[in-house]
């Protein structure tokens, strides 16, 4: 019971204050851990949600980046396809030039060869041509030298025919002389010594005549004899002349012809070479070109690889970051729940 001043009956008070806040402490306490109970379940609920929404958008964009990734190897397969068919056909173009590059050398080397023959047949028939008149120049100079030596002969029996006639007239005349003077001796032996002298005197003027006819005969022979070995030297030495300027115009027209079949040669060589550096420089900027792309596919290729990687990493650090917030918050809300005020031993928290 309580005394005068009481005391006993301030303590229950205080008990039962006590009681009552600790009471509402804990009922409090209790609210504050089931609220605390709900949102974590609705944390979880929303975590788990968020998980599920985050995998689907993962998995989303995985697919995406995954069709990306087949639609651009789809894309470079069919870009390398078009490459390799355009490659097969620049060298079934650059096969079909060289064989019409080599068809048409071909052409021209026997369109060469079929001039060169030509031009050989030419000269060989040109050369048979003089060689033709070479020898009819030389059997007409012969005809023309047996001709003239035919006539030669033919004077020369004519003067000897002429020289004979005048010997015989010359031999009858004298025995008509002769025998003349028989019957005139015969007639006059008084005028014997001035027949005889004058009869010596014919004779002497005879004799000399006849020289003097023979010397004329000689001489004329000799000059007729000269100037027909004269004509003969000279026919010869045109022949000659001739001949020689025939071969060496033969000559300047083979060298002509050889200096034209060089100059031809030089210049299809020269075209030749051209097209061939051509076709060298044409080959060299393909394959400059193609292995350029090559390069660019090669980098692209890389590209797309580092950033599906980039893109991957940074999902997953994502994910990892997102992942260790909340595992810090679930670790907060266990260190919240464990730092709670426990109640006394054989008291609930909840009534």
């Amino acid at each position: 019971m309580a005394n005068a001043s009481g005391q006993p009956f301030k303590a229950l008070d205080l008990t039962s204050r006590m009681a009552l806040k600790d009471e509402a402490r804990q009922q409090k306490l209790k609210e504050t851990i089931l609220q605390s109970h709900k949102e974590l379940a609705e944390q979880k609920a929303m975590l788990k949600q968020k998980q599920r929404e985050e995998a689907l958008q993962a998995r989303k964009e995985a697919k995406e980046i995954n069709d990306k990734v087949r639609e651009w190897k789809a894309s470079e397969k069919a870009k390398k396809l078009a490459k390799s068919e355009k490659m097969q056909k620049l060298k079934k173009e650059r096969e079909e030039r060289l064989k019409l590059m080599q068809q048409k050398k071909a052409k021209e080397r026997e369109e060469q060869r079929n001039f060169e023959r030509e031009i050989k047949k030419k000269n060989q028939m040109e050369l048979k041509k003089e060689h033709i008149k070479t020898i009819q120049a030389k059997k007409a100079a012969k005809e023309r030298i047996l001709k003239t030596k035919a006539d030669n002969a033919k004077q020369l029996r004519i003067k000897a025919d002429q020289k004979k006639k005048e010997m015989q007239e010359d031999e009858r005349m004298r025995k008509a002389y002769n025998k003349l003077l028989e019957e005139k001796e015969r007639k006059k032996k008084e005028e014997k010594q001035a027949r005889l002298e004058r009869i010596k005197n014919i004779m002497k003027a005879q004799e000399k005549h006849h020289a003097a006819r023979s010397a004329a005969s000689a001489k004329e022979e000799a000059r007729v004899e000269a100037e027909r070995v004269a004509q003969v030297k000279k026919r010869e030495k045109e022949e000659l002349m001739r001949q020689e300027k025939a071969r060496l115009n033969a000559v300047q027209m083979q060298r002509d012809l050889e200096r034209q079949l060089n100059r031809k040669n030089k210049a299809i060589r020269k075209q030749h070479m051209k097209q061939l550096e051509q076709d060298k420089s044409d080959l060299a900027k393909l394959k400059q070109e193609i292995r350029n792309e090559q390069i660019n596919d090669r980098r692209k290729i890389r590209t797309g690889k580092l950033a599906y990687k980039t893109a991957l990493s940074e999902q997953i650090r994502a994910r990892k970051i997102a992942k260790m917030k909340e595992v810090q918050q679930m670790e907060r809300g266990r260190f919240w729940m464990k730092s709670v005020v426990k109640p006394p031993k054989g008291q609930s928290m909840i009534h």
